[in-house]
């Protein structure tokens, strides 16, 4: 190894461990965080991350998020559900990508097009530029906080370790790293369904950087041509779901149709995205955020000019500068797969980890112009340290509200108080530690918002259950009947309540019903539990 590799190589270490200690120094006060939200049913109570060695339960269970399943299977079967393993490995991964983020722009700015272009001179600055601004974004801490969005990091560090590698591939003449490429692009595919979008990212890469003109892309396409066949893995996998997965990913894609209203509001939270990068300031785990209704709204209207306008530069700047072009593009196709599952499936419109990939074009994209502006190294270095410090105490001060599940909720719940979801996890969160007055508020309070609200009368029905109220617990069961006749947890619920007060024949009722719906729903684990209790019964 000649003196300048050791030099590079020590380089590298060097990143990495100042990559590490800024995480560190980020997160470690999030390692005793509690549970939150979706970290119950996906975790906490979900049996199927209960043994390592069942990996039918855990593919049934998690579908194309197999592996952060499996990954979930590990850190219970090392700690049970002590908390700090699973915040562990998020972090890890968290500066793993922020390394990755940093090893991406080294080996783009050694592909054929940018190899002697004038961001090689000052390539480290730049990479370790848009690493910090990844690593200490404030964005981001949903993404690595949240215990289950470990499977956007886990899926975002395949995605750019097949990026990595592919570039690599191609500007080495290796075809090793090609096909290690090839495996974590699978692997990527059983993390998280963004990561469909690798293979089209890989030829716009190849298009961008590595084939100077079409005819060289037709030449070159040989390279590309097995990865475009792992466009089939995941709609394979989501073939295999089961309607009682934990994800219930198909059943929600085959039952969904296009929502223009969906669409309008989809444009809008990509402009939110931008907001939320270049100004971070009143970040909400649930946002209470408008359904666009027409497309002459103002704010409609600013969200498309916008949009447009980056559109527009990305076919203005491929000659200029082909790596913004391609940062602006990467953005649109690494938020394509969310935009339209919620445009198809019509659920929650915006989430702050949705954009933890995007990130990773947005942070290149903060380094670069930061760059352009100041234009000197001694001015970049002094921009990009207040860049950073001022992320990093947003980030900080951020990672307080992932410590406790109930201040998680409240600070939600202050943010959105028109939205009954914050009310449910709210009331929930008091439930869990035993605070029933206050959970009995929060549910009351979630349905005063809306009265239609049947999956909060459910969380109701069976706190006035828990603590002697049956009539109240009656009602509210009877009231998510009323609202959806078909909804299996009522009746299972209610026979529960009925029995407990020996009403033996309207609790025997109530349980054929919900064993019905099960059975329609494919729901084999409490068909079988209401089974078992309709045999018991005399």
């Amino acid at each position: 190894m000649s003196l300048d590799e050791k030099l590079r190589e020590n380089r590298h270490i060097t990143v990495l461990l100042a990559l590490a200690a800024m995480g560190w120094a980020l997160y470690a006060h999030v390692l005793h965080g509690e549970f939150c939200s979706d970290d119950y049913p996906i975790i906490v109570h979900n049996p199927a991350v209960q043994s390592l060695s069942h990996f039918k339960e855990i593919f049934l269970s998690f579908n194309t998020r197999f592996l952060t399943g499996l990954t979930f299977a590990v850190n219970y079967a090392i700690g049970g559900l002590d908390v700090t393993g699973y915040h562990l490995v998020n972090i890890v991964l968290h500066v793993l990508n922020s390394f990755c983020v940093y090893w991406l722009v080294l080996v783009t700015l050694q592909t054929p097009v940018l190899a002697k272009g004038p961001l090689k001179t000052r390539e480290y600055l730049l990479a370790f530029g848009a690493a910090l601004i990844f690593l200490c974004h404030p964005i981001q801490t949903q993404g690595v906080s949240f215990i289950t969005q470990r499977a956007t990091s886990l899926a975002t560090f395949f995605y750019l370790t097949t990026m990595i590698l592919y570039g690599l591939a191609r500007v080495k003449q290796q075809r090793p790293y090609r096909l290690i490429a090839f495996v974590t692009t699978v692997l990527g595919m059983l993390s998280k369904d963004m990561t469909f979008t690798i293979p089209i990212s890989l030829l716009i890469y190849e298009f961008y950087f590595l084939s100077r003109d079409f005819k060289s892309l037709e030449k070159n396409l040989k390279y590309w041509i097995p990865f475009s066949l792992t466009l089939f893995v995941i709609p394979t996998i989501l073939f295999l779901d089961q309607q009682n997965s934990a994800l219930a990913l198909q059943r929600q894609l085959v039952t969904g149709n296009f929502s223009w209203s969906y669409f309008l509001t989809e444009i809008n939270v990509l402009r939110t995205y931008f907001r939320l990068f270049i100004w971070p300031i009143n970040q909400n785990h649930d946002y209470d955020y408008p359904l666009a209704q027409s497309l002459h709204e103002p704010m409609t209207l600013f969200s498309v000019a916008i949009l447009s306008g980056m559109a527009w530069l990305v076919f203005r700047m491929y000659k200029k500068d082909r790596l913004l072009s391609f940062i602006l593009l990467w953005f649109f196709i690494t938020t394509s797969v969310e935009f339209w599952c919620v445009v198809i499936v019509q659920r929650g419109v915006i989430y702050e980890h949705w954009i933890y990939l995007p990130m990773v074009g947005l942070s290149i994209l903060g380094a670069h112009l930061i760059f352009k502006m100041v234009r000197t190294e001694k001015f970049y270095r002094l921009a990009m340290t207040g860049v950073v410090i001022v992320l990093s105490v947003l980030t900080y001060q951020r990672n307080f509200v992932w410590q406790n599940e109930i201040i998680f909720w409240e600070d939600a719940a202050k943010k959105s108080p028109r939205k009954p979801t914050v009310y449910l996890g709210l009331g929930a969160a008091y439930a869990r530690k035993g605070y029933w007055p206050k959970a009995i508020a929060a549910y009351e309070r979630g349905v005063a918002v809306q009265p239609q609200a049947a999956f909060i009368y459910i969380n109701l029905g069976g706190v006035y259950a828990l603590t002697g109220q049956t009539q109240k617990a009656i009602a509210a069961f009877e009231r998510v009947i009323q609202v959806n006749p078909q909804h299996p947890f009522a009746y299972h619920n209610l026979g529960l309540v009925l029995l407990g007060h020996g009403r033996l024949g309207q609790a025997k009722e109530k349980f054929q019903k919900a064993r019905d719906i099960y059975q329609r729903q494919g729901d084999r684990i409490r068909f079988n539990e209401v089974e078992r209790i309709l045999k018991e019964l005399p």
